[in-house]
């Protein structure tokens, strides 16, 4: 029952959420369970799971020692809907009905393995349980709303406090729901309403953050990151069910509200500026602000399996048969962090020599290190994996280490963005002439809408003239006929 596929289904999440969880109830074939009593059993089964018993090595003696929690039950779509419904609401003692914890750019980035069959349900079906938005289902009331004009409309001045005052004071915004704009659409207005809600120190994060479904006849920009980047995906093992796979690194930018660094120093995207442009030639670009920070220079062979080519120990200029390991380079494993974001644990050092001593000329296999070490050298070696999966050993052009994306290569751009928590690698691009001419032809269409636009704010404040010169004449005729008639 655990592994059926009800439980990975994206719009479950919302039923479950809203539902009383006091009588709510699990119904299965002819058997049935209320809500409350079912999520404690899962949640006690994945505790005895993940605890020091470790059953799964009971019954299993022959498996590594990576516990079976770890490595099949966050696969089991009930334990995983049971944990996520938890965090969702919380409801106080004197107040009934509960209040939504979570963002709908945390729940959109977060529950990437609930499944939909229709992609823009991928946003729309968390948007009631969010607190930070709310569903517009109907863009055509909108067209019939009657707006009345304020006498402050023309001050932009008012008008930048008031939308100020809005952002500040106004929690929860109007989503709109239109299963018939393109998927892109939608999905450029999820992440402009993700950046607009975030602090502005990490209000880019979500271009790192992936999120968007892998869809077939679909090829989206590259500020819309997919689920092929995911840390982790489903598979299916016709032995034990579904289990839970590496795919890539842990996520650098961290969860929503808990970034991890701050490479913009607090400075966000500048408000002044659109980050979208709705004209034909830019309508799948992104435009942000930023600077270079550097090159990439020379790049080592790419991390395979979380292992550790030889030819990274030449490149972070270390010699392990002799010298303690330089900074720069386990910290550059590790990401100079370490578990859960915190600050990288003080035996790193001493567990990163340990582990080169005796693979200087040969690729380092973390993973068999791993089950078979210490567990000093096994934490140290989970954090490398975090880090490392599909990754590069870089040396900019200013000869700094890094780690660069597997696709990296050598002159791309080290860039900080403003608004964006951790540095990004940029490529120039060159423009088909295909691009050129539609350019061209949006830029003569703004100049022809520009000149209309002048020419009826011209016309309009003739017409506007004319009016204060008739009321003017008005004015002067009747007391011209009061002074006649004295």
């Amino acid at each position: 029952m655990y592994e059926r596929p009800w439980f990975s289904r994206r719009w479950v999440i919302q039923e479950i959420a809203l539902a009383n969880q006091r009588t709510a109830i699990v119904i299965c074939g002819q058997e049935s369970i209320p809500w409350a009593e079912f999520s404690e059993a899962v949640s006690l089964f994945d505790r005895t799971l993940s605890g020091p018993l470790d059953l799964s090595k009971l019954k299993f003696p022959q498996r590594n020692n990576v516990s079976y929690s770890t490595r099949y039950a966050p696969a089991l779509g009930a334990i995983r809907l049971v944990k996520a419904t938890n965090e969702l609401f919380r409801t106080s003692f004197y107040n009934e009905s509960p209040s939504a914890l979570r963002s709908l750019e945390y729940l959109v980035s977060t529950f990437t393995m609930y499944e939909t069959s229709e992609p823009r349900d991928v946003i729309y079906s968390l948007l009631s349980i969010s607190n930070d938005a709310f569903r517009f289902d109907s863009p055509q009331d909108a067209n019939n709303i009657e707006v009345q004009a304020s006498p402050f409309d023309h001050l932009p001045v008012v008008r930048k406090l008031v939308q100020s005052w809005m952002d500040e004071h106004i929690v929860r915004r109007a989503f709109r729901v239109d299963y018939d704009a393109p998927i892109i659409e939608v999905y450029k207005q999820f992440v402009s309403f993700a950046i607009s809600k975030s602090h502005p120190s990490q209000a880019l994060d979500i271009i790192c953050r992936p999120w968007a479904p892998e869809l077939r006849n679909e090829e989206f920009p590259s500020w819309i990151s997919t689920l092929s980047n995911a840390t982790y995906k489903l598979v299916d093992q016709n032995a034990v069910g579904q289990r839970l796979v590496r795919r890539n690194l842990d996520s650098l930018v961290g969860n929503p509200n808990s970034a991890t660094y701050n490479a913009s120093r607090n400075i966000g995207p500048p408000k002044s500026v659109q980050i979208f442009r709705y004209w034909k030639s830019v309508e799948r670009s992104m435009f942000l602000h930023g600077f270079v920070l550097d090159r990439i220079g020379s790049l080592a062979f790419p991390s395979q399996l979380g292992h550790i080519p030889p030819e990274w120990v030449a490149m972070g200029n270390w010699d392990p048969k002799y010298d303690e390991p330089p900074e720069e380079f386990w910290r550059t494993l590790v990401a100079d962090r370490g578990p859960e974001g915190r600050d990288p644990l003080p035996f790193y050092p001493r567990a990163c020599r340990e582990v080169f001593q005796h693979s200087v000329d040969d690729t380092l296999d973390t993973t068999m290190l791993i089950n078979h070490g210490s567990s000093i050298i096994a934490d140290f070696l989970k954090r490398v994996q975090a880090v490392i999966w599909n990754r590069r050993l870089m040396r900019t052009k200013r000869s700094w280490l890094g780690l660069a994306p597997k696709a990296a290569e050598s002159g791309d751009l080290i860039c900080i963005l403003n608004g964006c928590s951790v540095p990004v690698v940029l490529r120039k691009v060159q423009k088909s002439s295909h691009d050129i001419e539609l350019e061209l032809k949006d830029h003569k269409a703004r100049k022809a809408d520009a000149v209309l636009y002048i020419a009826r704010k011209i016309a309009a404040h003739a017409r506007r003239r004319r009016d204060e010169e008739k009321q003017i004449l008005q004015h002067l005729m009747g007391r011209l006929r009061i002074r006649i008639l004295a």
